[in-house]
């Protein structure tokens, strides 16, 4: 299963895309060590194309990628900036996701007794290794802290665990549920929760206030750029597929993810108490304020697993929760890109399966690959590549998010209806996990089909 997830690294396809984000988080950093403005193209392009002399590759021309993170998210990399060259703290960074990857499963092997660990390594492999620890995501890093949340949570430890899921307000749109149910359903918690909120402003005021503010122009300018990207799965991107204008896309987003912080309070409360899982307090809401979320990447669904995970454990399994669980951790739009991603999606859901049934996990593999090869040929027979000019040179120092915002809609032009489909499989396996949360939550069970 590793090995065939580590062949996706060397892919041609893909081999121009390694590390691209921790390239624009490291030179983030080390444009806000200098004071000057890491939302901006100018000098986060400089700095993005001296990642050419460390050996990093890069897609060619001046792209620039936005490094949309707050301020106290790229403190860490402004201090590492000043401390080591730029390739150690982009492979550093690489292997702290690793490590915290493995830490997680160890976690989450001690409080979901009925994942066999062969399944729940898996699950955790084919969902963080390939499409977010290989562009140098913080999947690792907040998938941890979540984990950690919900076992100090069942340990008796609610200051602790209201702290580590502070850490996952790295990225907010998944940190956020988490937190609003612990500081609901958890009063032992609140000083600690507005605590850290407390010291996780006082690093983004500090020392350069107005880049505070200014995030949150970057919110949603971000959001709107990214309305076209194949590898988006939010509500809005949805109605976007559907011409809605973006404002619409946008706000209509944001409405469901507000309602969304709400039901997860409730879900989470209800299987806490029915399964008497307190850890189901941050992991089911965060499983469900992410899904919710108005801009969800596929790296980010990740940090879903533990709740669907719970749910799957309290619910007593189950064909429909097992199935919903390995459909939804193997990114589909990603192995659709290669023939090394064909047969990983097959050792994938062999290993999820095995455990449970060796003739069952023949028939997952099978239709797998199968499904992956069928989604490959539709993308290439879909996808229309034609030769355009460079797109125009940007006026001025606008955000970042501008020229990125006329790459997607290229990318858009040549991949609308091939990106429909490769992400179809995510979104039906989203529903059948929001489905089988709900079942744990109200019966107390999974779905018998």
């Amino acid at each position: 299963m590793v090995a065939f997830a580590i062949g996706l690294w060397n892919d041609r396809i893909i081999e121009g895309n390694r590390l691209v984000d921790v390239v624009a988080f490291a030179c983030g950093g080390s444009v806000l060590a200098q004071g000057m403005d890491p939302y901006r193209v100018h000098p986060l392009t400089e700095c993005e194309s001296a990642a050419h002399a460390f050996g990093l590759a890069w897609p060619p021309g001046a792209l620039t990628l936005p490094a949309p993170l707050p301020p106290f998210a790229l403190a860490p990399f402004a201090l590492a900036s000043r401390l080591a060259p730029f390739a150690v703290v982009a492979w550093s960074w690489v292997g702290l996701n690793l490590v915290a990857v493995a830490v997680a499963a160890g976690l989450l092997r001690r409080r979901l007794p009925a994942l066999p660990p062969l399944t729940l390594g898996a699950l955790l492999v084919v969902a963080t290794l390939p499409v977010g620890i290989l562009y140098g995501q913080f999947t690792g890093v907040v998938l941890l802290a979540l984990v950690a949340c919900g076992d100090l949570l069942a340990r008796g430890a609610p200051r602790r665990a209201a702290a580590a899921g502070a850490i996952a307000l790295l990225q907010p749109h998944v940190g956020l549920a988490p937190l609003v149910a612990l500081f609901v359903l958890v009063p032992r918690t609140r000083l600690t929760i507005a605590g850290c909120l407390v010291a996780l402003g006082a690093i983004s005021l500090w020392p350069h206030p107005a880049l505070a503010f200014e995030y949150l122009t970057v919110l949603g300018a971000h959001a709107r750029a990214n309305l076209p990207d194949f590898s988006q799965y939010s509500v809005p991107s949805i109605l976007a597929l559907a011409h809605a204008p973006a404002t619409i896309a946008l706000a209509t987003g944001t409405v469901v993810y507000v309602a969304a912080i709400g039901a997860a309070v409730v879900a989470a409360r209800a299987i806490a108490q029915r399964a008497g899982r307190p850890e189901a307090i941050p992991w089911i809401a965060a499983a469900i304020g992410t899904l919710a979320a108005p801009h969800l990447h596929l790296q980010q669904l990740a940090c879903v697993l533990p709740g669907i995970a719970l749910a799957f454990d309290a619910g007593g399994g189950g064909a429909f929760a097992l199935v919903a669980l390995g459909a939804f951790a193997i990114p589909w739009a990603r192995f659709a890109l290669s023939v090394a991603g064909a047969f990983a999606s097959g050792g994938a859901a062999l290993a999820i399966a095995l455990p449970f049934s060796r003739r069952a996990a023949a028939y997952a593999a099978t239709a797998a690959i199968t499904l992956t090869f069928a989604l490959m040929v539709v993308f290439v027979h879909s996808a229309r590549i034609t030769a355009e000019p460079a797109l125009p040179a940007v006026a001025g120092n606008p955000l970042a998010e501008v020229p990125w915002s006329q790459t997607m809609l290229r990318m858009d032009g040549a991949l609308h209806a091939a990106a429909i489909v490769v992400r179809t499989p995510t979104w039906l396996a989203m529903v059948a996990c929001l489905v089988l949360i709900a079942s744990v939550a109200i019966r107390g069970r999974p779905p018998r089909r």
